[in-house]
């Protein structure tokens, strides 16, 4: 149960830190403990605030990356790491190259989070918002969508419409002031 309680509050701080608003209000819905602050969930040894669950995502992460020498292999951890502590379904790493954006790898809930890597044009990806991604490309600003479907800037987006994505996460990968990469994730669920 202390287990269980601590990953509901890890997953309600996530998708808080995200900009998932849907999510979080379903959660509190569901338990009504996580609001209400009770001993059940927020146990002193339970209870961590967003700042550092960051840091401990942070640390993770970089011990993990650290190990890798393999390209490919850094590339599924870090996806995996990303969708773990962001609390998505879907995550797509797009990479500049000469011929425009491509999408180097993705890893997907319906796959069983396996990670495909394998260069695609964004052209030929349907999975994510084109517009969104040039955007983000253009600006080196993060977009967060809440509830994509009623969003009145991308929610007639035709990729986004047939990915049904509930609530999206599309930042920029900054090398020297430049946008280098895309990391792009999707939440479908309710």
């Amino acid at each position: 149960p202390e287990k269980h309680a601590a990953q509901l509050r890890y997953a309600l701080l996530e998708y808080d830190r995200w900009g998932a608003r849907a999510k979080v209000d379903r959660l509190l819905q569901q338990h009504p403990a996580l609001a209400s602050g009770s001993s059940e969930i927020s146990g002193s040894n339970s209870s961590m605030s967003s700042g550092s669950l960051d840091l401990k995502s942070i640390l993770q992460a970089a011990a993990t990356l650290s190990e890798e020498v393999v390209f490919e292999k850094l590339i599924e951890k870090l996806l995996l790491l990303s969708i773990e502590n962001a609390g998505a379904q879907n995550a797509w790493l797009l990479m500049n190259r000469k011929e425009g954006l491509c999408v180097e790898a993705c890893s997907a809930m319906a796959n069983e989070f396996t990670c495909e890597i394998a260069p695609v044009p964004l052209e030929q990806v349907d999975d994510i918002a084109h517009s969104m991604v040039r955007k983000v490309r253009q600006t080196a600003e993060a977009v967060i969508l809440d509830d994509a479907r009623h969003d009145p800037v991308y929610g007639h987006d035709p990729q986004l419409k047939n990915a049904q994505a509930r609530s999206v996460l599309c930042m920029p990968i900054l090398s020297k002031g430049q946008v280098s990469a895309i990391l792009y994730m999707d939440n479908r669920s309710a």
